[in-house]
């Protein structure tokens, strides 16, 4: 039809295009709905914990990593409002602020001008003093950071901050050093321990898994992970089959950097190593 129709309003490749489209739809499986609020939960709760600046993730930048991939004004709107019924009002505020301040749409505009004055009220309303809320009123003060729990700070290894955060009984010894955690495996390959909290104690090990490793862990897991059945909960998860020589290895370095004993083969129900997928579903 494409090829001999002498018309040329492309109406015939149009709907040569609908005809293959649906085609493609009966062997492809498309996201649900329930998958799209799971991707929309995923990247406004990473974007929070990590303090992302918003400019730079709308425009596929995180930390130093470049993509191509880019948050449309939908996107925007659907994480601002994620954060709207989560009842997260500071960081609702910047993500609405965000999208007025980039829209050129006039109608956008004005439903995120309404937006903006619900969050205001409600924020004020029933302001607290956690991560939820900024550190004051948004009619006293619209310009703040949000208030940061001490999960999110020590997410971000943000260890002069934690210090006006964390009691001064439980802070003295923020510290990194080279240590054998008291283990002769470790002599000729020191490991690199940062101590974040005393109490409760919080210590974080550097570089004890290689990439070739993680790429294998990741392989392992990619073609087994099934969907979490758990209410409320949005992720995938794969259990890792102790028998491969990677996993025997990373669990036998995990033993030995934490002093806990490895799960017993010979137990009826081992705790195996998994990985679990917090992002889009396959």
């Amino acid at each position: 039809m494409m090829n001999h129709c002498p018309k040329t309003c492309g109406l015939c490749r149009l709907l040569e295009g609908i005809r293959a489209a649906k085609e493609a739809e009966k062997d492809v499986q498309l996201p649900s709905a329930e998958d799209l609020k799971g991707i929309v939960a995923g990247v406004a709760k990473l974007q929070k914990l990590y303090d992302l600046p918003i400019d730079l993730m709308v425009s596929g930048t995180i930390h130093d990593f470049h993509t191509s991939v880019e948050l449309s004004t939908w996107d925007c709107l659907q994480i601002g409002q994620y954060f709207i019924d989560e009842n997260i009002f500071s960081n609702a505020w910047l993500w609405f602020n965000h999208i007025f301040n980039t829209s050129t749409d006039l109608d956008v505009k004005e439903y995120v001008r309404s937006q903006l004055e619900f969050i205001k009220n409600s924020h004020d309303t029933t302001w607290r003093h956690d991560e939820s809320y900024f550190p004051s009123l948004l009619s006293q003060s619209p310009y703040q950071s949000p208030l940061r729990g001490l999960f999110s700070l020590s997410c971000t290894k943000a260890s002069s901050v934690m210090l006006h955060h964390i009691p001064p009984s439980t802070s003295a010894d923020f510290s990194c050093k080279l240590t054998t955690r008291g283990n002769p495996f470790f002599i000729l390959q020191l490991i690199k321990q940062e101590t974040v909290s005393e109490d409760p104690e919080i210590i974080l090990f550097h570089d004890v898994i290689s990439d070739s490793e993680i790429e294998t862990l990741k392989r392992l897991a990619r073609d087994n992970l099934r969907r979490d059945v758990k209410p409320n909960r949005r992720s995938e998860h794969a259990v890792l089959d102790r028998n491969d020589a990677v996993v025997k290895a990373v669990e036998r370095r995990a033993s030995m950097l934490s002093g806990l004993k490895m799960a017993d083969p010979t137990e009826t129900d081992p705790e195996a190593l998994k990985i679990r997928n917090y992002g889009a579903y396959q």
